[in-house]
This record gives structure tokens, C-alpha cells and sequence, in this order.
């Protein structure tokens, strides 16, 4: 056997194993950032979906105040209507919005979920159900408006402060799938270049 063929045998003895291992290499540094890439197109999803059940949440709050205005201004009976389907789907509303709640990241936005919830029954109890009973104007009923309109105010502050805490959860989960698509992008690179 020639002298450079023996020596190119040498030379290969080496170069596989070295190429076996910046496989592995390669192989767990790609699984590991499409992983990442993977984890963050989740958490967009469960945040988008949190937003969009967040405000299902206060159109439903907005439709049972509007109807009860409307029908205590009036004493005409079609104005319950959006009360009515909106009592009748807040509870799914609820349980829609916490169940996406329990995305990571977003634990501060369940306190003020439960707070929405107790001032949407106590709104129930005790505006919107006096209101229903005898809609008839009168000193009482406008006091009872009164602070049915207080306690719609502390729910649409409790609103904004939940919108505002998934739009911070929302632009942190894009940054982040950001990066690690950049990542995803430059292991590509390498592994071309590779």
C-alpha cells in the first residue's frame, strides 16, 4: 500500500469520530432550539387565546349593563335580550378565560380574573336583578344605577389592567419566539456550513 494512502487512513481514523460527534453535537443543539422555537409558538397561541377570551369576558359584562339600562329607561322587554345571552354565556366565558389563564407567565392576570368575577355577581345580585324586578324610575332605582355604573367602572379598570398585563405577556412571548427562530436560523447556517 502506498505511503499517502496509509497516511490518508491515519488521518480518516481521526476525522470520524470527530465528525460523530459534531453530529450528536448538531443533532441535540438542533432538537434543543427547535424545542424553544416549539415552547414559544405555544405561548403565543395561550396568550392570544387568553386575549381573545378576556374580551369575551367584557363584551358579555358590557351587554348585561346595556340591556339593563336599556330596559330600565324604557320598560320595553327587548332590551333584556343581549341581558339575557349574556348572563346566560358569561359563566363559559369565565371558565374559557381561566382556563387559558393557566398558561406560564400569567398568574397575576388570575386575581384579577377572580376580581372580574366577584363584581360581575355582585352586579347580578345586586343591580341587575333589583333593576329587572321593577324597572320603573324613582330615586331608589337611580341610586341603584348608580352603583351598578361604579362597580361596571371597577370592571372595566380591571379590564384595562388585564389587557395590559397579556399585551406585556403577548410582546414578551414575540420577542422570545423572535430570538429563537434567530437562533433556529443561525444553527441552520452552521449546520449548512457545517
Amino acid at each position: 500500500m502506498p505511503l499517502h494512502r496509509i497516511a490518508l487512513l491515519k488521518n480518516l481514523r481521526w476525522i470520524l469520530p470527530v465528525l460523530a460527534i459534531a453530529l450528536a453535537f448538531l443533532t441535540v443543539a438542533g432538537w434543543r432550539v427547535f424545542a424553544a422555537v416549539h415552547d414559544a409558538t405555544i405561548d403565543q397561541t395561550r396568550i392570544r387565546a387568553a386575549q381573545t377570551a378576556s374580551s369575551r369576558v367584557m363584551a358579555y359584562q358590557l351587554d348585561e349593563e346595556t340591556g339593563i339600562r336599556g330596559y330600565t329607561g324604557t320598560g320595553a322587554a327587548f332590551f333584556l335580550e343581549p341581558y339575557d345571552a349574556a348572563v346566560a354565556e358569561m359563566a363559559g366565558a369565565f371558565a374559557g378565560l381561566d382556563h387559558e389563564l393557566e398558561a406560564p407567565g400569567l398568574d397575576r392576570m388570575r386575581s384579577i380574573e377572580a376580581d372580574e368575577k366577584r363584581l360581575n355577581r355582585r352586579w347580578l345580585l345586586t343591580i341587575a336583578r333589583p333593576l329587572r324586578a321593577d324597572w320603573r324610575l324613582s330615586p331608589a332605582s337611580l341610586e341603584v344605577q348608580r352603583r351598578g355604573k361604579a362597580i361596571v367602572d371597577r370592571f372595566r379598570s380591571d379590564d384595562s389592567d388585564m389587557r395590559m398585563g397579556l399585551d406585556a405577556a403577548a410582546a414578551g412571548a414575540d420577542s422570545n419566539a423572535q430570538r429563537n427562530l434567530l437562533y433556529l436560523l443561525l444553527f441552520i447556517v452552521a449546520s449548512l456550513v457545517f
